[in-house]
């Protein structure tokens, strides 16, 4: 899996997923919620040529696709919006 921020995982080290739900809505591949599995690669690219990935030893062959949900998406802008439009103000004050 491809991570969004660098990480300092090792190969042997256990992560246990959290698969969230925002209002009804699943982001998918949900039967890795609570799933503790062993990293065994870390740093292979990914399909678009990123190296910030781990493999652990789950075969996730026949799970559901992992997607954000448009719901969880716009609820993630909504918050981003509105940290920027309350902090905005204040740093531009600060110059």
């Amino acid at each position: 899996m491809t991570l969004s921020v660098t990480h300092n995982y090792i190969v042997g080290q256990k992560v246990t997923f959290k698969i969230p739900t925002v209002t009804a809505a699943a982001f998918g591949m949900t039967q890795l919620n609570g799933i503790t599995a062993t990293i065994i690669r870390t740093n292979d690219a990914d399909a678009d040529g990123l190296f910030n990935t781990i493999t652990v030893d789950v075969d996730t062959t026949g799970y559901t696709a992992f997607a954000l949900p448009l719901t969880a998406a716009l609820h993630l802008a909504m918050q981003w919006l509105f940290l920027l439009v309350k902090i905005l103000p204040r740093l531009l004050m600060l110059v």
